[in-house]
């Protein structure tokens, strides 16, 4: 069990770390001489190696050990970083997170010969051993000049040091390579009680006196792969001793000493005054301070070590789920509550009608913190499409120019998860179709250098993604020639500008001449705009001949819960969502208008607005036939606004979206079910739909 747990830590750590490697190998071709990058990423790597040697993953680790040397030499500068070596580098990553996904999936076999031809190359790059030794050598013999000092090195290692797969002996020992080692002690009073002792975590703390001729940044390198995640202290403390000798003992308190060398914390000495009077106590005897003062410093120390203690926790996403399944389960029952409450024969008092409030409050606020946890940053799936973009480019001959904007943006984290393909395939579009190669845009008076743009960013209670490239821009000839050839449209069909790039999503559609592994074959596009319609967003296409094309995701925040309007239509009850909705009117007969060919429509103040009569477009009864009678929702999506004639408006409330797809099948023009407080269901409008449902 304990070994299971120990792969399944170092799967998810090495996933991680694979992540960050791949995005930083990236970082790298532009810098390739930012030796802190480099130090990362090894850092990254000797992780990875050390995790999987310590949990019995040898196959792993010895491969990783080769990478860990190719990176070795490009921190000592024996060899320089180029785009071969970047590309060897980025297939290690890709080998070792295919040998990482192997361990539990049973199906993925890496070929013997995948590693071995890797190995090959990476060997081939590396400088000679003895071109190494010399040169570690000359640079050793240039150091022997330097001046001796004595340097002070406080270790505390945390308690889960030894997942790292690092020998805390081995520091010690380099560090002893270095120089004399003229004291160390250990501090034992971090070693718990037998009964509480966890063999799998470091309780390790010491400090050492070093007599070098090293730098100090030479003895920082010894804790090169620990020192982000542990507490080192690296000093030259030269001018406090004479000969091997620590002169300014003479003037420090037993306790002070004893702290200093590590061999107790401050704490302890503290703990053994605390046998006495405290030092508070003694200066308000003494009228020196008043109790008010010494109340008030312990209460800031006290909110002090409060903030210090904070820290963050990892939660299973399982959980997470579970979490949110019984935070809109007490949603239904906080709407059921509030039903019965109403429809009840007896006046409620004014004491219950506050507690409900006050409840829906405090639910509220709950339903907003747990729906905040699964709001996560875009920027880390941004950032993998930065090795999409340039392998396609190399692979293309293009020189394209991958900018990132708005990273920090969140959205519900099932939906990230969703639109990772989506844009996979928009990126692939942009630099397979869009961009040219350099000598068509030198042709063309552009730089060689192309633009490719992922942006983020929240508008109208929705999130938004663009990506956009500055490219030839999307030829509508072309796309009206294939499109009447595939049979998608007639000749005699007249389309709008819009309407015409939205052909390019149809199934089948590609203007492609030559089917490539990247694009021809008809797939792709229409994927994208299914796989965002059935996430409740909408997709937009905007371009203009040889300047380039934008595509535009508008998606919601959450497929959890919405606001949204109740409104009933006959017998049946539909959800509206808030952040579709512009305004509520009951026309005038006057406003009622036939327009020839578009059906009817309302005139609300200077526009004239289509009039989508909801019972004929879903097939259902009516009370309401009349609008000047009954009501009109005005809603938006994608800049297009109808009319939606309803029965009445109930109100406003909070819906939890069930899947109709999940639970029963799709159906067209909603968006999901919600349960409501009598127990009845509700469906969600598909405002998107609606609207071209009505003007079909």
């Amino acid at each position: 069990m304990v070994e299971e747990n120990l792969q399944q830590i170092f799967i998810e750590e090495a996933t991680d770390l694979l992540k960050d490697l791949e995005n930083s190998l990236i970082e790298l071709e532009d810098r390739p001489t930012d030796f802190e990058l480099i130090n990362q990423i090894f850092r990254a790597m000797h992780t990875i190696k050390g995790s999987a040697a310590l949990t019995g993953m040898t196959d792993i680790s010895d491969f990783v050990h080769h990478a860990e040397d190719l990176l070795d030499q490009i921190r000592h500068e024996t060899i320089e970083v180029n785009p071969d070596i970047i590309d060897i580098l980025l297939k290690s990553s890709d080998l070792i997170k295919e040998m990482v996904n192997a361990l539990y999936d049973s199906s993925i076999v890496v070929p013997k010969r995948t590693k071995e031809e890797l190995i090959e190359s990476i060997n081939y790059f590396k400088e000679p051993e003895e071109n190494v030794v010399s040169e570690s050598r000359k640079e050793n013999k240039d150091e022997t000049e330097a001046i001796e000092k004595v340097i002070k090195v406080k270790v505390d290692l945390n308690e889960s040091f030894f997942a790292t797969g690092t020998d805390p002996i081995l520091l010690i020992e380099d560090l002893a390579e270095l120089g004399r080692i003229l004291d160390i002690n250990i501090n034992l009073t971090r070693i718990p009680e037998l009964f509480e002792l966890k063999p799998e975590n470091c309780y390790l703390k010491w400090q050492l006196i070093l007599k070098t001729k090293e730098t100090i940044e030479q003895i920082h390198e010894v804790f090169l792969f620990v020192e982000s995640d542990n507490n080192i202290l690296v000093e030259d403390v030269t001018e406090d001793f004479d000969g091997d000798f620590d002169k300014t003992l003479a003037d420090k308190l037993t306790g002070e000493i004893l702290v200093e060398r590590g061999i107790i914390d401050a704490k302890d000495i503290r703990e053994s005054l605390e046998t006495q009077n405290k030092l508070g106590d003694i200066l308000e005897t003494q009228g020196k301070v008043s109790k008010e003062q010494i109340e008030k410093v312990v209460e800031e120390q006290s909110k002090s070590r409060k903030i210090q203690e904070k820290s963050k926790i990892k939660v299973d996403a399982d959980k997470l789920e579970n979490l949110i399944n019984s935070m809109a389960d007490l949603v239904i029952s906080q709407a059921r509550l509030r039903e019965l409450t109403i429809n009840s024969q007896e006046k409620v008092s004014r004491e219950l009608s506050n507690a409900l409030d006050e409840m829906d409050t405090k639910i509220r606020t709950l339903q907003e913190d747990i729906m905040s946890t699964r709001m996560i940053p875009v920027g880390n799936t941004f950032i993998r499409y930065k090795r999409l973009v340039r392998d396609l480019s190399q692979e293309q001959n293009k020189d394209v120019n991958f900018i990132l904007k708005g990273k920090e943006t969140e959205l519900d984290k099932t939906v990230i998860e969703k639109i990772a393909d989506p844009l996979k395939h928009m990126i692939r579009n942009a630099i397979d179709h869009g961009i040219e190669t350099p000598e068509e845009r030198k042709a063309a008076g552009k730089d060689s250098e192309a633009s490719l743009e992922l942006k983020a960013y929240h508008k109208e209670g929705k999130v938004i993604i663009e990506v956009s490239d500055d490219g030839a821009g999307l030829n509508q000839e072309k796309i009206l020639k294939k499109a009447i050839e595939n049979g998608i449209i007639t000749p005699e069909d007249e389309l709008s500008e819009v309407e015409i790039y939205n052909l390019i999503m149809a199934p089948g559609f590609s203007t492609k001449e030559v089917v490539t592994e990247t694009s021809g074959r008809g797939v792709g596009m229409d994927v994208v705009k299914n796989n965002i319609e059935n996430l409740r967003g909408s997709v937009n296409i905007s371009s203009e001949k040889g300047k380039g094309t934008t595509f535009r995701l508008k998606l919601p925040l959450t497929l959890a819960i919405i606001d949204g309007m109740k409104v009933k239509v006959g017998n049946d009850y539909f959800i509206i969502p808030l952040n579709s909705i512009v305004e509520f009117i009951r026309p005038k007969p006057e406003h009622l208008k036939t327009i020839e060919s578009q059906g009817e429509a309302i005139q609300i103040r200077e526009n004239y607005l289509s009039l989508a009569r909801l019972y004929k477009i879903l097939e259902i009864e009516s009370n309401v036939k009349d609008p000047a009678k009954g009501l009109v929702v005005v809603v938006q999506e994608d800049n297009k606004q109808i009319c939606i004639l309803v029965d009445e408006i109930i109100g406003q409330q909070q819906a939890v979206i069930k899947s109709l797809e999940d639970n029963y099948t799709y159906v067209e023009g909603m968006a999901g079910a919600a349960i409501l407080g009598d127990g009845n269901v509700a469906m969600i409008l598909d405002i998107a739909t609606i609207i071209k449902m009505s003007i079909r």
